[in-house]
Protein backbone atom coordinates (compact mmCIF):
# COMPACT_ATOMS: atom_id res chain seq x y z
CA UNK A 1 0.00 0.00 0.00
CA UNK A 2 2.55 2.41 0.91
CA UNK A 3 4.45 1.46 -2.56
CA UNK A 4 1.03 2.65 -4.44
CA UNK A 5 0.94 5.95 -3.03
CA UNK A 6 4.60 6.57 -3.41
CA UNK A 7 4.20 5.70 -6.65
CA UNK A 8 1.44 7.99 -7.52
CA UNK A 9 -1.89 6.86 -6.19
CA UNK A 10 -4.09 9.28 -4.64
CA UNK A 11 -5.73 6.95 -2.42
CA UNK A 12 -5.88 2.97 -2.08
CA UNK A 13 -9.04 1.05 -0.82
CA UNK A 14 -9.29 -2.73 0.80
CA UNK A 15 -11.02 -4.83 -0.90
CA UNK A 16 -12.81 -5.82 1.92
CA UNK A 17 -14.85 -2.11 2.07
CA UNK A 18 -18.35 -2.53 2.07
CA UNK A 19 -19.74 -1.81 -1.52
CA UNK A 20 -22.04 1.44 -0.23
CA UNK A 21 -19.18 2.95 2.13
CA UNK A 22 -16.55 2.37 -1.40
CA UNK A 23 -19.13 4.32 -3.22
CA UNK A 24 -19.63 6.47 -0.97
CA UNK A 25 -16.18 7.32 -0.46
CA UNK A 26 -15.42 7.55 -4.44
CA UNK A 27 -18.82 9.65 -5.23
CA UNK A 28 -17.02 12.17 -2.41
CA UNK A 29 -13.84 11.93 -4.11
CA UNK A 30 -15.36 12.91 -7.56
CA UNK A 31 -17.31 15.66 -5.99
CA UNK A 32 -14.23 17.47 -4.63
CA UNK A 33 -12.02 16.73 -7.70
CA UNK A 34 -15.04 18.55 -9.66
CA UNK A 35 -15.63 21.55 -7.12
CA UNK A 36 -11.44 21.71 -7.15
CA UNK A 37 -10.93 22.13 -11.27
CA UNK A 38 -14.42 24.60 -11.58
CA UNK A 39 -12.38 26.50 -9.18
CA UNK A 40 -8.93 26.43 -10.91
CA UNK A 41 -8.40 28.82 -13.27
CA UNK A 42 -6.12 28.18 -16.77
CA UNK A 43 -2.99 29.73 -14.83
CA UNK A 44 -3.71 27.48 -12.14
CA UNK A 45 -3.62 24.68 -14.37
CA UNK A 46 -0.59 26.30 -16.46
CA UNK A 47 1.62 27.67 -15.11
CA UNK A 48 4.85 29.58 -15.87
CA UNK A 49 7.70 27.38 -14.86
CA UNK A 50 11.47 28.00 -14.60
CA UNK A 51 14.06 27.08 -16.30
CA UNK A 52 15.38 24.31 -14.45
CA UNK A 53 12.01 22.48 -13.55
CA UNK A 54 10.38 22.89 -16.96
CA UNK A 55 13.46 21.06 -18.37
CA UNK A 56 13.02 17.86 -15.85
CA UNK A 57 9.47 18.13 -16.63
CA UNK A 58 9.83 18.31 -20.60
CA UNK A 59 12.12 15.31 -20.35
CA UNK A 60 10.13 13.51 -18.31
CA UNK A 61 7.40 14.29 -21.42
CA UNK A 62 10.12 12.96 -23.98
CA UNK A 63 10.89 9.74 -22.04
CA UNK A 64 7.19 9.33 -21.66
CA UNK A 65 6.77 9.81 -25.56
CA UNK A 66 9.49 7.27 -26.36
CA UNK A 67 7.51 4.37 -24.60
CA UNK A 68 4.07 5.15 -26.14
CA UNK A 69 5.64 6.03 -29.74
CA UNK A 70 4.02 9.47 -29.38
CA UNK A 71 4.68 12.61 -30.61
CA UNK A 72 5.41 15.95 -28.61
CA UNK A 73 5.89 19.52 -30.17
CA UNK A 74 8.43 22.14 -28.47
CA UNK A 75 8.15 25.76 -29.73
CA UNK A 76 10.88 28.55 -28.31
CA UNK A 77 8.85 31.84 -28.51
CA UNK A 78 11.73 34.58 -28.81
CA UNK A 79 10.72 38.10 -28.49
CA UNK A 80 12.91 41.06 -30.26
CA UNK A 81 14.43 43.60 -27.49
CA UNK A 82 13.83 46.34 -29.87
CA UNK A 83 10.19 45.71 -29.87
CA UNK A 84 9.54 44.06 -26.45
CA UNK A 85 11.18 45.43 -23.48
CA UNK A 86 12.15 43.46 -20.32
CA UNK A 87 8.81 44.74 -18.84
CA UNK A 88 6.76 43.77 -21.62
CA UNK A 89 7.96 40.47 -21.73
CA UNK A 90 7.83 39.48 -17.89
CA UNK A 91 4.35 40.44 -18.24
CA UNK A 92 3.25 37.55 -21.55
CA UNK A 93 3.92 35.51 -18.57
CA UNK A 94 0.45 34.93 -17.41
CA UNK A 95 -1.71 35.44 -20.42
CA UNK A 96 0.75 33.00 -22.42
CA UNK A 97 -0.21 30.39 -19.69
CA UNK A 98 -3.96 31.00 -20.30
CA UNK A 99 -3.75 30.26 -24.00
CA UNK A 100 -2.46 26.54 -23.17
CA UNK A 101 -4.16 23.17 -22.29
CA UNK A 102 -3.40 21.28 -19.51
CA UNK A 103 -0.78 18.65 -19.71
CA UNK A 104 1.23 21.14 -22.04
CA UNK A 105 4.36 22.71 -20.43
CA UNK A 106 5.36 26.32 -20.39
CA UNK A 107 8.94 27.80 -19.40
CA UNK A 108 10.63 31.13 -18.82
CA UNK A 109 13.76 30.04 -20.84
CA UNK A 110 17.33 32.65 -20.43
CA UNK A 111 16.84 36.10 -22.46
CA UNK A 112 13.86 37.12 -24.26
CA UNK A 113 12.31 33.36 -24.94
CA UNK A 114 9.57 30.67 -23.37
CA UNK A 115 9.99 27.40 -23.91
CA UNK A 116 6.76 25.42 -24.55
CA UNK A 117 6.14 21.51 -25.03
CA UNK A 118 2.50 20.00 -26.80
CA UNK A 119 1.76 16.73 -25.63
CA UNK A 120 0.76 14.41 -28.23
CA UNK A 121 0.89 17.13 -31.09
CA UNK A 122 2.68 16.90 -34.54
CA UNK A 123 4.53 20.05 -35.93
CA UNK A 124 1.99 20.92 -38.21
CA UNK A 125 -0.55 21.43 -35.62
CA UNK A 126 1.62 23.09 -32.94
CA UNK A 127 2.38 25.96 -35.86
CA UNK A 128 -1.42 26.63 -36.10
CA UNK A 129 -1.78 26.54 -32.27
CA UNK A 130 1.32 28.90 -31.85
CA UNK A 131 0.28 31.13 -34.96
CA UNK A 132 -3.29 31.31 -33.17
CA UNK A 133 -1.45 32.11 -29.89
CA UNK A 134 0.56 35.01 -31.35
CA UNK A 135 -2.95 36.44 -32.81
CA UNK A 136 -5.10 36.50 -29.72
CA UNK A 137 -2.01 37.94 -28.02
CA UNK A 138 -1.37 40.92 -30.88
CA UNK A 139 2.04 40.65 -30.51
CA UNK A 140 2.85 40.87 -34.39
CA UNK A 141 6.53 40.85 -35.61
CA UNK A 142 7.83 41.31 -32.40
CA UNK A 143 7.72 37.51 -31.60
CA UNK A 144 9.00 34.87 -33.75
CA UNK A 145 8.05 30.60 -32.68
CA UNK A 146 10.08 27.97 -34.02
CA UNK A 147 8.91 24.49 -33.36
CA UNK A 148 10.46 21.06 -33.48
CA UNK A 149 8.92 17.53 -33.44
CA UNK A 150 9.60 14.80 -31.51
CA UNK A 151 11.43 12.24 -32.40
CA UNK A 152 11.63 13.20 -36.36
CA UNK A 153 13.68 16.86 -35.22
CA UNK A 154 15.46 15.49 -32.61
CA UNK A 155 15.68 12.76 -29.81
CA UNK A 156 16.70 14.80 -26.89
CA UNK A 157 15.74 18.49 -25.32
CA UNK A 158 18.37 20.27 -26.40
CA UNK A 159 18.01 18.87 -29.92
CA UNK A 160 14.94 19.92 -30.21
CA UNK A 161 15.75 23.33 -28.82
CA UNK A 162 18.61 23.89 -31.28
CA UNK A 163 16.44 22.89 -34.17
CA UNK A 164 13.81 25.24 -33.39
CA UNK A 165 16.12 28.22 -32.71
CA UNK A 166 18.07 27.15 -35.99
CA UNK A 167 14.76 27.46 -37.87
CA UNK A 168 13.98 30.60 -36.20
CA UNK A 169 17.49 32.20 -37.52
CA UNK A 170 16.70 30.50 -41.37
CA UNK A 171 13.01 32.57 -41.29
CA UNK A 172 14.39 35.30 -40.47
CA UNK A 173 16.85 35.69 -42.82
CA UNK A 174 14.71 34.19 -45.69
CA UNK A 175 11.80 36.05 -45.12
CA UNK A 176 9.85 33.64 -43.48
CA UNK A 177 6.61 33.08 -41.53
CA UNK A 178 6.65 33.88 -38.09
CA UNK A 179 5.77 30.16 -37.03
CA UNK A 180 8.35 28.12 -38.36
CA UNK A 181 8.61 24.34 -38.20
CA UNK A 182 11.51 21.78 -39.44
CA UNK A 183 11.01 20.95 -42.40
CA UNK A 184 10.19 24.77 -43.85
CA UNK A 185 12.07 25.69 -46.73
CA UNK A 186 13.31 29.17 -47.79
CA UNK A 187 11.68 30.52 -51.48
CA UNK A 188 13.81 29.17 -53.74
CA UNK A 189 15.92 26.56 -51.48
CA UNK A 190 14.70 23.91 -53.38
CA UNK A 191 16.78 20.57 -52.87
CA UNK A 192 16.92 17.70 -55.49
CA UNK A 193 13.53 15.52 -56.18
CA UNK A 194 15.25 12.15 -55.29
CA UNK A 195 18.57 11.37 -53.88
CA UNK A 196 19.53 7.61 -55.22
CA UNK A 197 22.35 5.68 -52.47
CA UNK A 198 23.46 2.66 -53.59
CA UNK A 199 26.75 1.03 -54.36
CA UNK A 200 25.79 -0.59 -57.33
CA UNK A 201 26.55 2.00 -59.87
CA UNK A 202 24.75 -0.11 -62.92
CA UNK A 203 21.77 0.54 -60.84
CA UNK A 204 22.29 3.86 -59.69
CA UNK A 205 22.79 4.85 -63.67
CA UNK A 206 19.26 3.06 -64.44
CA UNK A 207 17.55 4.03 -61.52
CA UNK A 208 18.86 8.04 -62.77
CA UNK A 209 17.97 7.27 -66.22
CA UNK A 210 14.18 6.26 -65.14
CA UNK A 211 13.99 9.82 -63.03
CA UNK A 212 15.39 11.99 -65.30
CA UNK A 213 13.31 10.70 -68.06
CA UNK A 214 10.06 11.90 -65.94
CA UNK A 215 11.86 15.37 -65.45
CA UNK A 216 12.62 15.01 -61.87
CA UNK A 217 16.00 16.38 -60.50
CA UNK A 218 18.68 13.56 -59.03
CA UNK A 219 21.80 13.48 -57.08
CA UNK A 220 23.79 10.25 -56.80
CA UNK A 221 25.75 8.45 -54.24
CA UNK A 222 27.97 5.44 -53.48
CA UNK A 223 27.89 5.03 -50.01
CA UNK A 224 26.41 5.88 -46.39
CA UNK A 225 28.57 7.87 -45.46
CA UNK A 226 28.84 10.49 -48.32
CA UNK A 227 25.01 10.50 -47.93
CA UNK A 228 25.22 10.97 -43.84
CA UNK A 229 27.78 14.09 -44.62
CA UNK A 230 25.27 15.26 -47.43
CA UNK A 231 22.45 15.26 -45.38
CA UNK A 232 23.76 16.54 -41.92
CA UNK A 233 26.55 18.53 -42.95
CA UNK A 234 24.77 21.98 -43.76
CA UNK A 235 21.75 23.21 -42.14
CA UNK A 236 21.06 25.70 -44.90
CA UNK A 237 20.82 22.60 -47.38
CA UNK A 238 17.85 22.08 -48.84
CA UNK A 239 17.22 18.34 -48.70
CA UNK A 240 15.63 16.19 -51.21
CA UNK A 241 11.96 15.16 -51.48
CA UNK A 242 13.25 11.29 -51.26
CA UNK A 243 16.08 9.36 -50.85
CA UNK A 244 16.01 6.07 -52.21
CA UNK A 245 18.21 4.19 -50.43
CA UNK A 246 19.88 0.78 -50.21
CA UNK A 247 20.00 -0.90 -46.73
CA UNK A 248 23.43 -3.06 -47.73
CA UNK A 249 25.34 0.30 -47.63
CA UNK A 250 29.31 0.89 -47.53
CA UNK A 251 31.18 2.61 -44.96
CA UNK A 252 28.14 3.33 -43.24
CA UNK A 253 25.20 0.30 -42.96
CA UNK A 254 21.24 1.40 -44.43
CA UNK A 255 20.23 0.90 -41.14
CA UNK A 256 22.63 2.92 -38.72
CA UNK A 257 22.68 5.76 -41.53
CA UNK A 258 18.37 5.63 -41.22
CA UNK A 259 19.02 5.86 -36.86
CA UNK A 260 21.88 8.54 -37.38
CA UNK A 261 19.57 10.96 -39.48
CA UNK A 262 16.54 10.06 -37.04
CA UNK A 263 19.00 11.82 -34.38
CA UNK A 264 19.68 14.36 -36.15
CA UNK A 265 16.19 14.90 -36.88
CA UNK A 266 16.76 14.74 -40.14
CA UNK A 267 14.61 12.04 -41.20
CA UNK A 268 11.68 13.68 -40.62
CA UNK A 269 11.82 16.19 -43.19
CA UNK A 270 11.98 14.53 -46.11
CA UNK A 271 10.58 10.99 -47.20
CA UNK A 272 12.30 7.40 -47.61
CA UNK A 273 12.09 4.56 -50.02
CA UNK A 274 14.41 1.33 -49.31
CA UNK A 275 14.99 -0.35 -52.63
CA UNK A 276 17.08 -3.36 -51.41
CA UNK A 277 18.09 -7.08 -51.97
CA UNK A 278 17.69 -7.44 -48.48
CA UNK A 279 14.62 -9.29 -47.54
CA UNK A 280 15.22 -10.31 -43.91
CA UNK A 281 11.56 -9.47 -42.37
CA UNK A 282 13.54 -8.19 -38.99
CA UNK A 283 15.41 -5.78 -41.35
CA UNK A 284 12.64 -4.45 -43.11
CA UNK A 285 10.43 -4.48 -40.27
CA UNK A 286 13.01 -2.05 -38.36
CA UNK A 287 13.68 0.34 -41.44
CA UNK A 288 9.81 0.81 -41.09
CA UNK A 289 9.51 1.38 -37.43
CA UNK A 290 12.67 3.76 -38.33
CA UNK A 291 10.19 6.14 -40.27
CA UNK A 292 10.76 4.39 -44.01
CA UNK A 293 8.12 4.87 -46.34
CA UNK A 294 7.96 2.43 -48.65
CA UNK A 295 10.05 -0.90 -49.54
CA UNK A 296 10.83 -2.04 -52.99
CA UNK A 297 12.99 -5.36 -53.23
CA UNK A 298 15.47 -6.14 -55.61
CA UNK A 299 15.08 -7.32 -58.61
CA UNK A 300 12.25 -4.63 -59.20
CA UNK A 301 9.95 -3.57 -62.18
CA UNK A 302 10.82 -0.25 -63.17
CA UNK A 303 7.16 0.87 -63.88
CA UNK A 304 6.71 -0.36 -60.60
CA UNK A 305 9.50 1.35 -58.88
CA UNK A 306 8.51 4.56 -60.57
CA UNK A 307 4.59 4.48 -59.37
CA UNK A 308 5.98 3.30 -55.72
CA UNK A 309 8.19 6.29 -55.81
CA UNK A 310 5.88 9.05 -57.18
CA UNK A 311 3.02 8.03 -54.34
CA UNK A 312 5.86 8.20 -51.74
CA UNK A 313 6.44 11.56 -53.06
CA UNK A 314 2.63 12.84 -52.67
CA UNK A 315 2.38 11.76 -49.47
Amino acid sequence: MVQLLRAGADEVLPARMPIEVMAAFCWAQLRSAIETGARSSATDRVASLSQRHATLVIERMLVAAYRRHASVSVGVLTFDPSVVDDARFSSFAEPLAREFRRGDVFGKWSGNRYVVALQGVGRRTAVRRFDQLLNNLGVGAGCRVGVAEYPHDGRGLDDLLATAESMISRARLGGGPRVVSADWQAAGAQGPDVLVVDPDATLRALVVTLLERRDMTVVQMNDGVAALEYLTGLRDRALPRVMVMELDLTGLDGLELLRQLLETGVLGRMRILVLTARIRESELLEALELGVSDIVTKPFSPALFVHRLRRVMAA
